[in-house]
């Protein structure tokens, strides 16, 4: 008999903001046949990219992006389980085509201290030498809930091991500042962020006044996600 999971997942998509989703798989399903299951009960958007990924968030940062190439079976928690949960998102249409110079960073919102993150983590796509400034532009667009007066008040850090360094306007992004050498040695830095430990590298931080997201219906620490073997 074929052993199933049953799995809860946080969904996030443009069109529906963030809903639960819950899916019976099989025990030996892969990544790519698990979100092909997903894209059944879910509403994409019209101008999407109609694909999706699935991410580990612990404590409000992106701990892990899994390949499709992955065992949904070999996925095992990386933190304690009551915070941490798995998402399911459609990726963005500009981050479908990443060029050998882009690569994806881990972003997250903190308010005061890095150890206390909140609100919605996410990835961006930045390319090899791009300056803050474009870089803010691009992620103002993104925020559609938030005031450009208010995205002015947020301030920029690169956060590694614990340490924040405060980004100054003519700070320029690069791969060295966010993906270890031992990465690049085994992969082209568009493909660096799957199947690693996110948590342990480099990360973006927003530092800004604590809001609630105002299209979230979902609290990872009010409702944590589990995956229960069936």
């Amino acid at each position: 008999l074929l052993s199933y999971y049953m799995v809860k997942a946080v969904v996030s998509t443009q069109s529906t903001g963030e809903t639960v989703l819950s899916l019976y798989v099989a025990k030996n399903v892969t990544i790519a046949e698990l979100l092909d299951e997903a894209k059944k009960q879910i509403e994409l958007s019209p101008d999407g990219s109609g694909r999706l990924r699935l991410l580990e968030v612990y404590s409000y940062r992106i701990h892990r992006v899994f390949s499709n190439t992955v065992s949904y079976h070999n996925i095992q928690p990386s933190m304690a389980q009551q915070t941490t949960c798995y998402r399911v998102e459609e990726i963005p249409v500009e981050e479908t085509q990443l060029g050998p110079k882009d690569f994806l960073i881990p972003v997250a919102h903190f308010h005061q201290t890095i150890f206390q993150c909140f609100n919605h983590p996410f990835l961006f796509k930045v390319t090899e030498e791009e300056s803050l400034q474009s870089v803010r532009t691009r992620m103002m667009d993104r925020f559609k809930d938030i005031s450009e007066k208010e995205f002015e008040k947020y301030k920029f850090s690169l956060i590694t091991h614990g340490r924040m360094t405060p980004l100054n306007d003519d700070f320029t992004f690069n791969s060295s500042d966010f993906i270890t050498n031992v990465d690049k040695d085994t992969k082209a830095i568009n493909e660096a962020h799957l199947d690693v430990f996110l948590h342990s590298r480099p990360w973006l931080g927003l530092e800004h006044a604590l809001k609630p997201p105002k299209r979230s219906r979902y609290t990872y620490v009010e409702k944590p996600v589990k995956i229960h073997n069936q």
